[in-house]
């Protein structure tokens, strides 16, 4: 029986990484679709490619330190999870804002980061995810809904 089987930890830390590998190119196929797709609303284009590139190495770090100890301690899940915060809020800006859908990127990381993080850590990151589409909402002027 292999070690990471006795740990639970050691799983879902393995299962953290492998979702953050299968993240970056998920994402950049995702914004290429959208990108193809007319938009009502005027897009900042090449903000979003520069913002979606700009991620790949963000998570670099992140995933050179899990490998060497073979386990991303909480703190480093949670600076993930921060940082995936700000990205999915300047891509919701560069998107044109919350009509672009780009602030559902957190339900890409909400299931793990519920499995990983206590829940003072959880509730942070959320809070951050709402305030950075609230503020990207203001920003961009747009009604919550087509009837406001």
């Amino acid at each position: 029986m292999r070690t990471d089987e006795l740990n639970p930890a050691r799983k879902l830390s393995a299962d953290f990484i492998r979702a953050l590998g299968w993240a970056c190119p998920a994402q950049i196929a995702l914004v290429g679709i959208w990108l193809a797709v007319p938009h009502p609303h005027t897009p900042h284009e090449l903000a979003l490619i520069l913002v979606t590139l700009a991620g790949v190495p963000m998570y670099l770090p992140l995933l050179i330190l899990a490998r060497l100890s073979a386990m991303m301690s909480r703190r480093m899940i949670f600076a993930a999870a921060v940082i995936g915060v700000a990205q999915m809020t300047a891509m919701t800006w560069a998107g044109g804002g919350v009509a672009s859908g780009f602030e559902l990127q957190i339900l890409w990381f909400v299931p793990i980061m519920v499995c990983l993080l206590n829940v003072r850590q959880v509730a942070v990151v959320v809070g951050l995810a709402v305030a950075g589409t609230v503020f990207v909402q203001w920003l961009t002027h747009q009604p919550f809904s087509a009837g406001d």
